[in-house]
């Protein structure tokens, strides 16, 4: 992905997370309620690693919600099959999804949106190129 790529998602994701968070605000207000709307955490990412044959992408992180989040990365959407949420404060939620084919070396932005608020957590997975070591 290029840099100009690069720098259009993230403005996209600025701007979409600008934009919701005033009219999420704004609609718990008009809510009539007289207790304030309960809101989650926002969503974060801690860690994000392939599987050995680079067939599948595991994500671990903190209120990624119940159901399945929407998964990015790069441009390229990630069909999710499997969420675990922990249910036990300080242990993380994992993530499952399935990789597109061949992944060639490089860092690439991968972004969560979480169902039902569409809260966005973004993070930077580095691929490796096959074969590497680190010690």
């Amino acid at each position: 992905m290029s840099s100009q790529q690069m720098a259009r998602v993230m403005t996209g994701i600025v701007v979409l997370t600008v934009l919701a968070g005033p009219a999420r605000l704004a609609a718990q207000e008009g809510s009539g309620s007289t207790s304030p709307a309960v809101a989650l955490e926002p969503p974060l990412i801690v860690s994000a690693r392939m599987s050995a044959d680079r067939s599948l992408l595991v994500v671990s992180g903190v209120n990624l919600g119940s159901l399945a989040p929407t998964l990015s990365l790069g441009l390229s959407a990630l069909p999710v099959l499997a969420i675990e949420p922990s249910g036990v404060f300080g242990d993380p939620d994992v993530v499952t999804a399935t990789l597109p084919g061949e992944v060639s070396p490089g860092t690439y932005l991968l972004a969560l949106t979480r169902s039902g608020d569409e809260e966005v957590a973004i993070f930077y997975l580095a691929v490796p190129p096959i074969g590497a070591v680190y010690q």
